[in-house]
Parts: structure tokens; C-alpha cells; sequence
């Protein structure tokens, strides 16, 4: 396996970081750590983002993340991905090209994104994703925050919304 240099991920990094075959490194950052806890990092690959998590590194595929932003002001990269995990806030000591390769590769795997509404202004937020290398599209449906996603009728419109966006799209 070929570590590209410029990343400079340290050995304590690598020794737990599992890629798949062919799969490269292309950003890390430290995260920010309580003070006395042992520096983690972060590391964006073509296919996934590694994060710190129980006992190692947990892989957080692109296409599973919903929404990704960088908040300027506290150092926070803020992952949007689907419940039950919800959002992830991970503050970086020292960014570096992070934010920007993650951002890139959440937004490659959107074929196609939509806001439908089910009440009024509020609905569902209708996504076809396709993973890097993936030749077929997935399609998730996120609620408004407001709505509830377990009332059936409402998830009987969404699925209707759902079936109308993809026989227009051909996806």
C-alpha cells in the first residue's frame, strides 16, 4: 500500500486506518482533543471519511452523508447523515485541506436532489446518490425538521413524491 507523503498521516494513524483495495488517501486532519486524551485524527479518502470512533477509526461513506458544512468561527466540521446517527461535529486543530476534499466528495455522489413539499413549506428533501465506482443510483428522503417521519400518511405522501421524482428523472 502507497501513502501519499504530502498527507503526512502519523504511524499511529496508519496502523489503524483500513482501506479498501485501491482506495488512496487524499486529506488528514488532527481533531481536536480533551486535553490529557491521546491526538486523533480524521482522514478523507476517495471513498469514505475516517473519523475517530470506539476503538479505532469509523468509516462514514460519502455517499451516506446527507449535508456537510465548516463553521469558520469554532473550527467545526458539521456531517448531516441519516438518523439514527444524525449530525457529527468534529473540531479540527488544524484543518488543512479536510473541509474541502470532504465537501468535494459528498457532493460527487449527488445525482440528483430535490425539495418536495408535504405541509405547506415543510416536506422531504428527495436524493439519488451513487457511490464512487457505483454505476446505480440510491435514493434517501430526509424530513423536515418539524414533520414526523412515523406518521403514515405523511409517509405515505413522501412515498408518492418519492415514486413521481423518479419516474420524471428516469434515476
Amino acid at each position: 500500500m502507497r501513502w501519499r507523503h504530502q498527507v503526512g498521516l502519523p504511524a499511529s494513524v496508519r496502523d489503524v486506518l483500513v482501506l479498501d483495495r485501491g482506495e488512496r488517501v487524499l486529506a488528514a486532519a488532527a481533531v481536536s482533543a480533551a486535553p490529557g486524551t491521546a491526538l486523533q485524527h480524521a482522514v478523507a479518502t476517495d471513498l469514505a471519511l475516517h473519523v475517530p470512533g470506539s476503538g479505532g477509526l469509523e468509516r462514514i461513506r460519502y455517499e451516506s452523508i446527507l449535508k456537510v458544512s465548516w463553521d469558520q468561527d469554532s473550527s467545526t466540521l458539521v456531517l448531516v447523515r441519516p438518523e439514527p446517527a444524525g449530525q457529527l461535529d468534529l473540531p479540527l486543530a488544524e484543518p488543512g485541506f479536510l473541509p474541502e476534499t470532504v465537501r468535494e466528495r459528498v457532493q460527487s455522489t449527488i445525482v440528483f436532489s430535490q425539495h418536495v413539499p408535504l405541509d405547506g413549506v415543510r416536506g422531504i428533501m428527495l436524493s439519488a446518490r451513487r457511490a464512487p465506482g457505483a454505476s446505480q443510483a440510491r435514493w434517501t428522503m430526509a424530513f423536515d425538521a418539524g414533520l414526523d417521519a412515523t406518521d403514515p400518511s405523511l409517509r405515505a405522501r413522501a412515498a408518492q413524491a418519492l415514486d413521481e421524482v423518479r419516474a420524471q428523472t428516469g434515476i
